[in-house]
């Protein structure tokens, strides 16, 4: 009874199972022992070993960079691929990924004929990344080519043989040729491509960082996601002579752009960022980013029948023929989006530009058109940037180690688009930039903060790039303003001085770096008012209620502001430029706060002696309809009648054209070099050993008494100012005693200095 119950066997009755078995407990316990290793060699050691293996097979196939994959391991029945500790590291670049697995979902029923453009179809490849590092730290092809050019010594690569040479071209022919018969082969057949078993890749990635910079670079451009969710296919192209477009998007979470401090940086960090945001100075940031990127894959340039040629040209789908393959990438920010900038950042953006892309001074080569049979060129790459939500842009600059900012709030709707060419003409090539703020409402660290509101704001920028580097470059600049109030007061000068100055290079003029460029810049205002604040010895009442400050606004409809910067010449002894300002419908108003003892009777004034006047914010009312003619509505924003302002002066139309000629002034060392010739740099540094010399001579002639002799500014050449007003016949002007009383006080002057400190900076760039 016992024997029928018990489950588990003694060792007597197992005993006499191996007994009668011929076997023993040895044996048991080597198979039982051997088992177990072999477990716990599959669970822990299987995938490291398989790693280890695959690190040592791909490294001796493949010879220019190293791979490591520290452990691998798969599942047939999942369709499901493991990997751990996977690094690519080359010479320019390095890709880290911590962990990930790969599904391929071969289940899924294969349709060779469904569409093989068809994003809505099955996805059978799916890839999940942890800790995503892409980190690019040189160029090396860039700067092997630098040294060919230069005839320096081949230390980055080693110097190529003449067979070598001849095999690289003969394989850049051999595969021209295989990409066109490949096309030939692959586009009549859809169903035979990769592309139709895997239409669509899906990829999440948690935590990726992207990373642009070296220990040579002061700061390393970083960009920072928390989650990735991508998503590849591709779709018909934008021309049916193109084989396909790419397409991936996707949306990313918590993204931040940050220049951070370069790990083991081997020169001195003197520069400091006007803030730190955690690791370093953020750039820009936002809770979420979607981007959608899309490139042609190029297809063969048809070859041109002269039979069908007139009949092709004026149909839609040779218009479309004509379409050349595109390139380009969205990008649409959320919520949380803020834009930081300034002269410290854009320092630093110059110095990994340099780096990542060092020009060669080679006069660039006209980009050859595409023959048939040929593959097609993409012709330029499109940025768009977006803002769905509201956003915030400051430019920051430093003055005494004391952080200073101008603070921009802006409106759903902005966006940015920039245009990059990619091919060459026999005049260069000119990209451009174009977009709108709108809604801008504009604020500095002053304590005087407002500055500038308006309901949209749109710029368009075309740089002309000639083929010379050294050849004279043109920059068009293009801003509408519509419906803008800005606010000037004189400690502007100051503060605008300072972020000129900290943006500006303070190094000599250098010859060989030296390109000659010209700025023109338009700027035109619809629907504006211009705010000065007119207070004696330029006192300003910063509260924010109540406030006590006598103002003088010009508003108008139209402005029109004209001048162009001119910078073709080398260390010029005088500059010139000239200004146009073309008004329409201007009105000079005055407003008085309630302490000032002429308020009242200035309004009462102003009740006598126009009795039949009809203001400007009655012009729509039903009363006034017969004076339609000869009232129209003007838009107010600050300068409304029922508050208080006075209309002083009315101008149909007025031109100002101001002509001026300045001395620029150039850093102290630079001036002395280019006033001295090399034998009066040579008298007077052997001035000192000659004895023939009286001392009085000798201190006039040193370097050092140079510097310090005293400059009498009477002695020296003037600048001009030449100054042209034409204002049409119908101009009306009311002088009133607190009007003349607030021109004194304003310095109109300084408003015109303000462009003058931008032409100053520019010299020194």
């Amino acid at each position: 009874m016992d024997n029928k119950t018990n489950l588990v066997p003694s060792i007597t009755d197992l005993e006499g199972f191996l007994t009668e078995h011929d076997s023993n407990v040895v044996w048991l316990l080597v198979a039982t022992i051997l088992s177990c290793g072999w477990i716990i060699y599959l669970t822990y050691y299987n995938s490291r070993n398989i790693g280890l293996i695959l690190t040592l097979v791909l490294n001796r196939l493949y010879k220019n960079g190293y791979i490591h994959i520290g452990s691998f391991s798969f599942s047939v029945l999942s369709g499901k691929i493991m990997l751990r500790e996977i690094y690519y590291i080359s010479e320019d670049m390095s890709i880290r990924i911590q962990d990930g697995f790969i599904i391929f979902r071969w289940w899924k029923m294969y349709n060779p004929k469904q569409k093989q453009h068809d994003p809505k179809a099955e996805t059978r490849l799916y890839i999940t990344v942890n800790d995503f590092e892409f980190h690019v730290y040189n160029r090396s092809d860039i700067y092997g080519h630098l040294q060919e050019v230069f005839g320096l010594d081949q230390t980055i690569f080693p110097p190529k043989k003449e067979d070598e040479k001849v095999q690289e071209s003969e394989k850049e022919k051999s595969q021209s040729e295989l990409e066109s018969v490949k096309f030939k082969t692959e586009s009549p057949d859809p169903s035979s491509s990769w592309r139709s078993l895997i239409p669509v890749i899906k990829v999440n990635i948690s935590t990726g960082r992207l990373a642009f910079g070296n220990h040579y670079q002061p700061q390393t451009l970083c960009v920072n996601f928390d989650d990735a969710f991508l998503t590849y296919t591709t779709k018909p192209p934008s021309s049916h002579l193109d084989q396909f477009m790419h397409i991936l998007k996707g949306k990313l979470e918590n993204v931040r752009v940050m220049l951070v401090p370069s790990p083991r940086y081997v020169g001195l960090q003197n520069d400091e960022p006007p803030r730190l945001m955690g690791e370093g100075f953020v750039v820009m940031q936002s809770n979420d980013v979607d981007i959608y990127y899309y490139m042609d894959e190029p297809g063969l340039v048809p070859e041109e029948s002269g039979e069908n040629v007139e009949e092709e040209a004026n149909t839609e789908d040779a218009k479309l023929q004509d379409l050349p393959p595109c390139w380009g990438l969205d990008i649409v920010c959320g919520k949380g989006t803020d834009f930081n900038y300034g002269p410290w950042a854009d320092r630093q953006r110059e110095c990994l530009w340099k780096f990542f892309f060092p020009p060669d001074y080679q006069v660039m080569k006209v980009s050859e058109v595409a023959q048939p049979g040929k593959l097609r060129q993409i012709q330029a790459f499109e940025l768009r940037m977006n803002i769905i939500a509201n956003a915030t842009i400051d430019l920051l600059f430093t003055k005494n180690r004391e952080t200073n900012a101008v603070h921009v709030n802006v409106w759903a709707g902005s966006y940015l688009e920039v245009n990059i060419p990619m091919t060459v003409s026999e005049n260069g090539y000119s990209p451009t930039i174009k977009g709108q703020l709108l809604h801008v409402d504009t604020t500095t660290s002053m304590q005087y903060r407002t500055l500038l509101e308006a309901e949209m704001l749109a710029f368009h920028i075309n740089a002309s790039y000639p083929r010379v580097w050294n050849m004279p470059q043109t920059w068009q600049c293009e801003l509408e303003v519509y419906k803008a109030t800005y606010h000037f007061i004189f400690a502007q000068k100051n503060f605008f001085t300072d972020l000129i100055q900290d943006w500006s290079s303070d190094s000599a003029p250098d010859l060989f770096s030296f390109v000659p460029y010209t700025w023109n810049l338009k700027i035109m205002f619809h629907q504006f008012e211009m705010i000065w604040a007119a207070n004696q010895h330029n006192w300003i009442d910063c509260s924010t209620k109540q406030q006590e400050n006598i103002y003088l606004a010009a508003c108008g409809e139209t402005l029109n502001i004209d001048f162009a910067l001119p910078f073709t010449d080398f260390v010029p002894t005088t500059c010139s430029t000239r200004f146009s300002l073309r008004g329409g419908d201007v009105d000079l108003h005055l407003f008085l706060p309630d302490c000032h003892p002429s308020k009242y009777s200035l309004l009462t004034l102003l009740k006598d002696f126009h009795p039949n006047k009809i203001s400007p914010d009655t012009c729509n009312t039903a009363e006034n309809q017969s004076a339609q003619k000869t009232c129209k509505p003007k838009w107010r924003n600050v300068t409304q009648a029922g508050t208080g302002w006075v209309e002083c002066w009315t101008v149909p139309s007025m031109l100002l054209n101001i002509d001026y000629t300045w001395h620029p002034i150039y850093p102290q060392k630079a001036d002395e070099q280019l006033k001295q010739s090399l034998s009066e740099i040579e008298e007077s540094m052997l001035s000192m050993l000659r004895p023939s010399r009286r001392t009085s001579e000798r201190a006039i002639s040193s370097p050092t008494t140079y510097s310090r002799t005293a400059v009498d500014p009477s002695e020296l050449p003037p600048d001009k100012l030449h100054v042209e007003l034409e204002l049409s016949p119908d101009s009306q002007i009311i002088f009133y005693g607190p009007l003349l009383m607030a021109f004194l006080a304003i310095k109109v002057t300084n408003i015109y200095h303000n462009l003058f400190l931008i032409m100053f900076a520019n010299e020194q760039f």
